[in-house]
């Protein structure tokens, strides 16, 4: 975990957003979904591969995901950025150690599946971790939780592509 500035986190944003793409193939179909004990999205995507359903991390694509951690119920503070996500929408919640919610569908055939590309691109993205609150308590576990994902990921697909490593960001100070 690294510590950043808001005027840094802002920079970075921009840069990630002018970026392009990567191109749809490098994509398709591992952002639409490909859960390996659903055979019908398997075959309606040719993906029998393992390797297709594995995460692109060598297309050269490094993105930002910023992530919101809210103050407790009943303490308001206005703040949320736009295109912030909550930590569940990329972390699973059963775990108690941190790793990557698995979106995949389990069964039929979907073609759109945008409810599961925020977590899918949290794989291949930074990960910012903020409150405006500051860097409370809350902001560090979720931080930890992320960092702990991200080195679980690196683990096990290490073996089968040299990609860009993720790192996972908490900012300094309050928004």
């Amino acid at each position: 975990m690294y510590s950043i500035s808001a005027a840094v986190v802002a920079q970075a944003y921009r840069q990630t957003q002018s970026q392009p793409m990567p191109p749809a193939a490098e994509l398709f179909p591992w952002l639409h979904g490909l859960n390996p004990r659903n055979s019908g999205q398997l075959a309606f995507f040719n993906a029998q591969c393992s390797a297709a359903r594995l995460p692109p991390i060598n297309i050269g694509y490094r993105g930002l995901t910023i992530v919101h951690v809210p103050a407790p119920f009943g303490c308001y503070r206005p703040g949320r950025l736009v295109g912030a996500v909550n930590h569940p929408e990329i972390l699973g919640r059963a775990q108690r150690d941190g790793h990557f919610l698995d979106p995949d569908p389990p069964k039929g055939i979907c073609l759109r599946n945008f409810h599961i590309q925020v977590p899918k691109m949290a794989l291949l993205s930074d990960i910012v971790v903020y409150s405006p609150r500051g860097q409370t308590k809350e902001v560090l576990d979720v931080a930890e939780k992320i960092a702990q994902a991200q080195r679980f990921i690196r683990m096990k697909f290490s073996a089968c592509a040299m990609g860009p490593i993720y790192n996972t960001f908490v900012v300094s100070g309050t928004w």
